[in-house]
């Protein structure tokens, strides 16, 4: 099952795009979506973001990223996924579980994650 699991999330149709004019909101609830209950949790320094402002205007002044958007496949890590946001947009963003209880673990790909209810 483990193997035929890593080939689904290779050619999962659902990517989840990532663009700087996009409100937090809307990043987590596309998140969730398209990793069946997965919760994106975004961050501004140290706490949790207003959800009504866009990913543009969180970014990190000192650390601002290269603006690059991009799509996240399931078969990414969790480490992947973080890294990318930060190199992207200069903002910190952790993974939690569905339910968001517990962070998700960041060898886990996104794939293996949306599947841990």
């Amino acid at each position: 099952m483990g193997l035929f699991n890593k080939l689904k999330d290779n050619f999962k149709s659902s990517d989840f795009s990532v663009a700087g004019n996009s409100k937090v909101k809307t990043l987590k609830r596309n998140f969730e979506k398209s990793f069946d209950g997965a919760v994106l949790r975004v961050y501004y320094g140290t706490t949790f973001s207003n959800e009504d402002h866009s990913i543009a205007r969180i970014r990190n002044k000192e650390n601002p990223g290269n603006g690059e958007e991009f799509k996240a496949k399931a078969s990414w890590t969790v480490k992947r996924l973080e890294d990318a946001f930060m190199k992207s947009f200069g903002i910190k963003v952790q993974v939690a579980l569905p339910g968001d209880r517990n962070l998700a673990d960041n060898n886990a790909t996104l794939g293996e994650v949306s599947r841990s209810k």
